[in-house]
């Protein structure tokens, strides 16, 4: 249904550096948003640098989904946002607009880039606390636990059993409603189902490793929307 909101617009580099001033960005500043996408990057970065958990080799199980989820979560968090914020910094707009769609109605901008925002921003917060839990625990998605992982049912491990899956998530749709990219869509839409596709086998990784703490932990938390689903 999120795609009705776009409709696909070619435009010169003159008319598209207009348009997203203009109209992309109408409720943020360029300089304004790009700092805010480059302190949620550096922070991503110096997380990943000290939670050991993440520099150890991981081989997912679950097939292809999984790498395919693993190589897109990673390209999105470490590669696109930081280019995306010095883009915008710099107000090197052009190749934005290779992703970019119009979306005539200037309050419904001004809705979609908020809700983008928040959903962005929220989604960041979520992925820190989440790893900052996970710490040396942390693993690349359906990738097995290993007898010195811990079980951890704390911070948002509380309201959701994958809440760093639920965090992507909302991220690349928060970054698709903020810049009206088609690019980020496609990025949310993949992402959710490879995701729905690998948590069967992360699961079943965890009963494995964990046993009745894990089912009687699965029986109380829902899977992957705070109190959702």
């Amino acid at each position: 249904m999120l795609g009705f909101f776009f409709i696909f617009v070619v435009h010169t580099k003159t008319e598209t550096d207009l348009f997203l001033k203009s109209n992309i960005m109408m409720f943020f500043q360029l300089k304004t948003l790009a700092i805010i996408i480059l302190i949620t990057s550096v922070l991503q970065g110096i997380i990943v640098v000290f939670s050991k958990g993440s520099i150890r080799f991981q081989k997912p199980e679950g097939g292809l989904n999984a790498w395919i989820y693993n190589i897109i979560n990673l390209l999105v968090l470490i590669v696109l946002t930081p280019i995306l914020s010095i883009l915008l910094l710099k107000e090197i707009l052009s190749p934005i607009e290779l992703v970019s769609v119009s979306v005539p109605d200037n309050s419904l901008v001004k809705i979609l880039e908020a809700i983008g925002l928040v959903l962005y921003i929220f989604g960041n917060l979520f992925i820190y606390l989440a790893r900052i839990v996970l710490w040396n625990s942390f693993r690349l998605g359906a990738v097995a636990p290993e007898s010195k992982d811990k079980l951890i049912v704390a911070g948002p491990f509380r309201l959701v059993r994958h809440p760093m899956y639920f965090a992507v998530i909302i991220m690349c749709l928060g970054l698709a409603l903020l810049l009206h990219s088609w690019l980020f869509l496609v990025f949310f839409i993949v992402l959710y189902y490879t995701i729905i596709k690998m948590i069967p086998v992360e699961e079943n990784q965890l009963i494995n490793a964990y046993g009745d703490d894990y089912i009687n932990y699965k029986k109380k938390v829902k899977k992957l929307f705070p109190y959702i689903y």
